[in-house]
């Protein structure tokens, strides 16, 4: 990934952090649509609660992973 990107994706994870209240990593995916991956330290139901009411979105999926103690959540952006 370049420079620019990295710095953007660094941009990104700072806001969401604040919104969710806990240590975020953003991964963005493009297929013709934008599709964006959030991974969370521990269960972080909460945090993705928080999130869709923010960004006024469902979540397309969100799960939490017992067994890496991680929660994923995923939307596509328009």
């Amino acid at each position: 990934m370049n420079t620019k990107a990295n710095a953007l994706r660094s941009k990104m994870e700072n806001i969401i952090a604040g919104i969710a209240g806990c240590p975020v990593e953003v991964v963005i995916l493009s297929k013709g649509r934008i599709y964006l991956s959030i991974i969370m330290d521990g269960n972080q139901s909460i945090a993705c609660d928080k999130m869709q009411k923010f960004f006024g979105v469902k979540f397309d999926s969100w799960e939490y992973d017992e067994e890496l103690d991680a929660t994923y959540a995923g939307v596509v952006l328009e």
